[in-house]
């Protein structure tokens, strides 16, 4: 077959956006990685799965460019382009063009419910006016008109039309098409249900909705199919199939959208006027995808658990799923943020979610110290299950006496040195050879990498609510100079240096002297100071109003050089120290 004509199974791509309601553009590059990870054939962003009808026309010309971008040639870019006005659709496509689409996919023209010849018309005439191939999207559900087979077969002789994506739900016309097509031209189930049988007729593919979350299985049921081996795929449909029909429990994509949240892939945002999905479905959904192998059963127990209303009372074994996963932190099993291919860091929601159950489910129990034989008594009190952690011995981690306390669910890695007093809470991770010295804080699931010194008084911030809130990390072989405070929406890459004193949170804009540029994050994306930077405090003039008159000045980071042999010199003594 030409390198132009589809098959396989290709993804319907939802579009992620922020908890603000902007395009995610993190999660896109990141969701579109990991489907080709997963052996995905093709792409399809901006159709009515990407909530295309909802995008600005720049919104929808990014989401394709990032699509482009990331996919790198590996796999075909079918860029939904569809309008039921025909000069708006032509446009539309010479825009998709440009961010580099391989395939344009047009739907029916909807409300207007053209006749046959209309339909026809519509499409040669875009067919006529841009040379890409273009699929043919015929979904009667959602235009009110159907393109019959015969308008299908007679769109299939236009060499720039290559497929159909057909959704109409009948059989009979499907195989018609399916039938009487040329061989230039293909057919692709647009129903994930009726894929095996659509196959089984001779069909060439599938635009894949449900293949958001099972991207893999999908594409294994497509090939199996393809292939003639019937009896697998057959067995592939049928542990699919509780998820096919439950990615449509409500209108898509608010059921693919619920499910990524739940996997940790995606915000839970869709755009008015659809909404999240009803809480009372919530279960289905989540049931479903343990039974498609994409969440494991505990996760899924775990959220519902968390899916409690408040105020409701909390059924009796919630208890014991927080202390399997504080239990799980504690070994290291899981983490409450985790590094993408890319370098970027993301929270874990679903672990965050369960540390929060672990509050609901406490109740304050007194765990005081001391007042025994006159001695004096330090009274402490706190949730059940959120007691300090014990370590022993073969935990490898050195724990210096005077006061220092580790809460339960927190990880510390062979190697980690505990200098009196410091704290160290739940959902921390604090990897193998750091130091964490006198006073320090590491926070609710900061993320601290090996070898790291965390110098006397040094505050890393730990961020639990919002769940999806940007992780504080701090990478492997960083030194974090005295009283120095790392807040929410940072991460500081590896070697870097922090002197003493330095203070950074997500706005705070950082100056870089060497390459004289400014660091700073923003709303959708973390403050990241870069690998060997060495920052020291530094102030900048108030530059109007009052404060300007005052000679006032404020507080700014300032990187003064990069690590050198002069730097890993003058930090080689904390390796003797630990």
């Amino acid at each position: 077959m030409s390198d132009t004509l589809l098959t396989g199974c290709g993804t319907a791509l939802v579009t992620p956006f922020t908890s603000r309601g902007a395009v995610d553009e993190r999660a896109l590059r990141g969701f579109v990685d990991w489907q080709i990870d997963e052996g995905i054939d093709f792409l399809v962003p901006c159709g009515s799965t990407g909530e295309a009808a909802t995008l600005t026309l720049a919104e929808h010309f990014r989401v394709v460019e990032i699509t482009v971008e990331q996919v790198r040639g590996r796999v075909p870019v079918v860029a939904g382009a569809g309008s039921n006005d025909t000069a708006k659709a032509i446009e539309i496509s010479r825009r998709m063009k440009e961010a580099g689409a391989t395939h344009l996919l047009h739907v029916s023209p909807m409300y207007n419910k053209p006749p046959q010849r209309g339909i026809a018309a519509h499409f040669t005439a875009i067919a006529d006016a841009i040379t890409l191939p273009l699929v043919v999207y015929n979904v009667p559900g959602r235009t009110g008109s159907n393109i019959e087979a015969a308008t299908t077969l007679e769109l299939a002789r236009h060499p720039h039309i290559t497929s159909v994506k057909e959704a109409s739900g009948n059989l009979q016309q499907i195989t018609d098409c399916i039938i009487g097509k040329p061989a230039n031209f293909t057919v692709l189930s647009g129903d994930d249900e009726l894929t095996l049988p659509i196959l089984a007729l001779g069909g060439d593919g599938l635009i894949s909705v449900v293949s958001n979350v099972v991207p893999r299985l999908m594409t294994k049921l497509v090939r199996l199919a393809r292939d003639g081996e019937i009896d697998g795929a057959r067995e592939v449909h049928r542990q699919l199939l509780p998820w096919m029909r439950a990615a449509f429990i409500e209108s898509n994509p608010i059921p693919v959208k619920a499910a990524l949240a739940m996997m940790g892939t995606m915000e839970n945002v869709v755009r008015l006027p659809l909404v999240p999905l009803a809480e009372s479905k919530a279960g289905a959904v989540r049931e479903a995808l343990v039974q498609a192998g994409a969440l494991h059963a505990f996760i899924a127990e775990l959220l519902g658990y968390a899916d409690t209303p408040a105020g409701t009372a909390l059924p009796g074994g919630a208890e014991h799923v927080v202390d399997a996963l504080l239990g799980a932190l504690e070994r290291g099993v899981v983490r409450a943020a985790e590094r993408g291919a890319d370098g970027s860091w993301r929270a874990v929601q679903w672990v965050k979610r369960g540390i929060l159950l672990g509050f609901r489910v406490g109740r304050i129990v007194e765990m005081s110290i001391g007042g025994h034989h006159g001695e004096p008594k330090f009274a402490f009190f706190d949730k059940h299950v959120y007691t300090p952690r014990g370590l022993a011995l073969d935990d490898g981690v050195r724990v210096v006496p005077g006061g220092s306390a580790i809460r339960r669910g927190a990880y510390l890695a062979p190697g980690v040195v505990c200098m009196p007093p410091m704290y160290v809470n739940v959902g921390a991770w604090v990897g193998a050879g750091t130091m964490v010295d006198s006073h320090a804080l590491v926070g609710s699931c900061a993320q601290i990498g090996e070898r790291v010194h965390l110098s006397a008084a040094a505050q890393i911030g730990g961020v639990l609510e919002p769940v999806n809130a940007a992780p504080v990390v701090i990478e492997d072989d960083v030194m974090v100079g005295g009283g120095c405070g790392v807040y929410e929406g940072t991460i500081v890459r590896a070697t870097a240096v922090l002197a003493a004193g330095v203070v950074l949170t997500r706005g705070t804009p950082v100056y870089d002297l060497v390459n004289e540029r400014v660091y700073r994050g923003d709303a959708e994306h973390p403050l990241e100071i870069p690998a060997g930077a060495v920052v020291v405090p530094g102030a900048r003039r108030v530059g109007r109003g009052w404060g300007a008159e005052q000679g006032l000045s404020l507080q700014t980071p300032v990187i003064v050089k990069y690590r050198d042999e002069r730097t890993d010199l003058a930090t080689t003594l904390e390796g003797w120290l630990r």
